[in-house]
Formats: structure tokens, sequence, C-alpha cells
């Protein structure tokens, strides 16, 4: 399927208290017209589906695509494999991310402008660690999963190849940082100009308060995300690089039982890193968790 516009891939689980704002940033950061954006609704309990539903019909290049699953990895897959339309820029984004003026624009323009990049990364303008995250982004050539752009000619390799990121899998932008720069080829070396930073490309997004219980809890939820994810790449890293892209797992699970991880004192993380580690233990070889949700179902509206 071909398409002259640009399509954009929003992520959204459980956002219903900021999916229309971020709707709204992303709409009135480009000319009118422009857009197709596909929300990736996956797992949702709350009334994130209804908004996005009631905001398409004002917005017919909005699509909401439901996913009984709760997984990024997954919906991310689903774009990629099943909705991606043959276009030069893929943009991708959260539904907790407000996209600043002319971000996608000067996205695209990095990648017409570089050749060689497979994908290019926008950087935060909030956040108390916005400092420290720009520089992830300008000086190690990181990319954040809160906006960034694919050339469609790496989204369509990765097609081909079947190539998509295990289910279950918690650090996506940094899996796909990493598929970026390898250029889809492990035994090729580590090219960091394959992903390319855009400081002309912001988003914006609500910093936790130290006032708010519901915060403490999202804290607390957030840390041990932080220390899944560590372990996952831990796990996953050495697989890549032994057996190259097509060692990649189809679920994350699958490694819990044959890679070993161990505990080691982290300050204020080691709770986080104990409590992550006894679920990993308990959920080795656990695929599905929803036996009666299957990762691959999905609806578009």
């Amino acid at each position: 399927m071909s398409s002259a516009r640009w399509p954009v891939a929003v992520f959204a689980y459980n956002e219903g208290a900021r999916i229309v704002r971020a709707l709204d940033a992303l709409v009135t950061s480009e000319p009118s017209g422009t857009l197709d954006i596909y929300v990736l609704a996956n797992g949702c309990t709350d009334d994130t589906e209804r908004q996005v539903r009631d905001y398409a019909r004002r917005h017919p290049f909005v699509r909401l695509v439901s996913i009984a699953y709760g997984d990024k990895a997954n919906a991310w897959n689903i774009y990629v494999h099943e909705l991606a339309p043959d276009a030069p820029f893929h943009f991708f984004t959260d539904g907790d991310v407000e996209v600043c003026p002319g971000a996608l624009s000067n996205l695209s323009n990095t990648l017409l402008g570089d050749n060689f990049a497979n994908g290019a990364a926008a950087l935060p303008a909030t956040g108390r660690d916005v400092e420290k995250l720009r520089r992830q982004v300008v000086a190690e050539h990181g990319l954040l999963g809160n906006l960034y752009a694919l050339r469609g000619s790496f989204i369509e390799r990765m097609r081909q190849r079947g190539i998509r990121l295990p289910i279950g899998f918690i650090g996506d932008d940094g899996l796909i940082g990493a598929l970026l720069k390898w250029d889809l080829d492990t035994s090729t070396g580590w090219n960091a100009g394959r992903l390319v930073p855009c400081q002309s490309a912001l988003f914006r997004f609500e910093s936790l308060s130290p006032w708010s219980l519901d915060n403490w809890r999202k804290y607390g939820r957030r840390q041990l995300r932080y220390s899944l994810r560590a372990y996952q790449f831990a796990m996953l890293s050495p697989v890549l690089k032994k057996g190259g892209i097509a060692a990649m797992p189809h679920f994350m699970a699958d490694l819990y039982a044959t890679e070993s991880a161990g505990l080691s004192w982290s300050s204020i993380r080691t709770p986080f890193d104990a409590i992550t580690l006894l679920r990993l233990r308990g959920s080795a070889g656990t695929r599905n968790p929803r036996p009666d949700l299957a990762w691959t179902q999905f609806r578009v509206e």
C-alpha cells in the first residue's frame, strides 16, 4: 500500500488521561493533510480506545488499532509487519508524549540529508533528566522511544527478513537503536552513523510529581521496568552477538531459563532488581500469561 502522507505509529497502553492531548499536539505539529496516524492501543483496560475512536470521527486520518495483547514490542511488530504503508519515512511516538511543532519535518529532513542513516532520533524538551537524555542522544547516538523516525527501506528490509522484536521485551528503543547501528547484521560491527540525532526535533512529556501518591506508584513501576530492561539486555546481547539477528527469540521469556542473571548492589535500584530477578525466575518459559489473548489479534477501525 503506497502513501504520499507520513505514517505515524502511536503506542498507547491505558493513556486515557493523556491520549487526546498527545494527538492534538501531533496533529498540529505539521500542516493539515500531512499525517496518517495509527494509534496502537495494546491491552488497554481504561477508556483509551473510546477516546481515540471519538477523536478519529473528527479526524479521519486517525485510525484506532485495537490490540488485545498488552505488549509494546508486539504492537511494534504488528505495525511494521501488518500495517506500515509504503512510505519513505515512518515515525514512532508514545501516547503520553506531546510532539513539538515541526519535529517530524525536521526528522525527515535529517534523513533526506544523510543517505547513510537508517533512522533519526528526537530530543526531549522537558524532564528532570533532560540534559542527560540529550547527551545520550547527541553524543552517544542513542534512541529514545518517545519520538524517532525510521527510513522506509529499513522497515522493508525488516519485513522481507521477518525480523521482529521479542514479545515481552521492554527496551524496544535500545534494541531498535542497535538494529539500526548494526544495519541488521551483527557481523559488520557497530556503526553509530546509522542512527543520527536531530536536535531540532523535540518532544515534551509530563514529569512525575513527588506530591502525588499515584505518581509514586508509577515511579515504582517504572523502576521495575528499568530493572527488567537491564536484565533483558544482559540476556539478549550475547545471544545476538553469537548467533546474529537470526538468533532473536520470538518470546523474551524463552531466554529466562537458559540465560543466567545475577543480583549485584546498585544503590537505590537493588530492591527493584531483586524483585525483578525473582519474577524472571518464576516466569521462565512462560510465553503467554494470557492464553485467551492471541498476540497476533488486532482490529483496525
